[in-house]
C-alpha cells in the first residue's frame, strides 16, 4: 500500500524519484534515488522512519501514504486478514476510531496525554478535532448525507462549548 501512495503521491507532485531523494536528503533522511525505486516497486521495506521521512519530503500526511488514498484502492490490508477502507485506516492512524473487531473503549482509554488535557479542560478541544476530521473525511468521501449530520454535529458542540464558556464567566463574575 504504502509503495503505491508513494509513486502516485510522486507522481502527482511531479517529482523524480532523484528529486524526491534530494529533498530527502536536505531533510537529513539521505536516501538514494534506487532505494526509492526499490521501496516503489516494493523490493525493499520501508521502516517507520523512512515513511515518515518520506511524507515529510512530499509535505503530505503519512496516514494518506498509508491508506491507499493517492492509489485510490478500496481497501487497505492492514493484515492479511484484516482489510478496512482507507477512512477507516486514517482514523485508526490518527487516533479517533478503533478499526473494526476492536474494543472502542480501551482504544480511546489509551489518548495521549495532552490530548485528554484538552478534552477534559475548559474546551473539549479532541471533540472539535474529531468531528472536524470526520466532516472533512465525509466530504471527501462524497458521502454528503453524513457530512450535513456532523456538520449539524459540530455547530452543536460548538455551541455547547460556548454556552459552558459563558456560563464560567458569569461564574468568576
Amino acid at each position: 500500500m504504502f509503495a503505491r501512495g508513494l509513486k502516485a503521491q510522486r507522481e502527482g507532485q511531479r517529482l523524480s524519484q532523484a528529486e524526491l531523494a534530494k529533498r530527502l536528503v536536505e531533510l537529513g533522511h539521505g536516501m538514494h534515488q534506487t532505494a526509492i525505486a526499490k521501496i516503489e516497486t516494493n523490493d525493499r521495506t520501508v521502516s517507520l522512519q523512512d515513511a515518515m521521512a518520506l511524507a515529510a519530503a512530499l509535505n503530505v500526511s503519512p496516514a494518506y501514504l498509508i491508506s491507499g488514498d493517492y492509489s485510490m484502492e478500496k481497501t487497505v490490508a492492514v493484515t492479511h486478514k484484516l482489510k478496512v477502507s482507507p477512512r477507516q485506516v486514517r482514523q485508526w492512524v490518527r487516533g479517533t476510531r478503533a478499526l473494526p473487531g476492536q474494543d472502542p473503549f480501551v482504544f480511546m482509554k489509551e489518548i495521549s496525554r495532552d490530548e485528554a488535557a484538552a478534552s477534559w479542560g475548559e474546551t473539549d478541544v479532541h471533540a472539535v478535532l474529531s468531528l472536524a476530521q470526520q466532516l472533512t473525511d465525509a466530504t471527501i468521501d462524497g458521502e454528503h448525507e453524513l457530512a450535513q449530520k456532523l456538520l449539524a454535529n459540530l455547530r452543536n458542540e460548538l455551541d455547547r462549548q460556548e454556552d459552558a464558556a459563558g456560563l464560567r464567566e458569569l461564574q468568576r463574575g
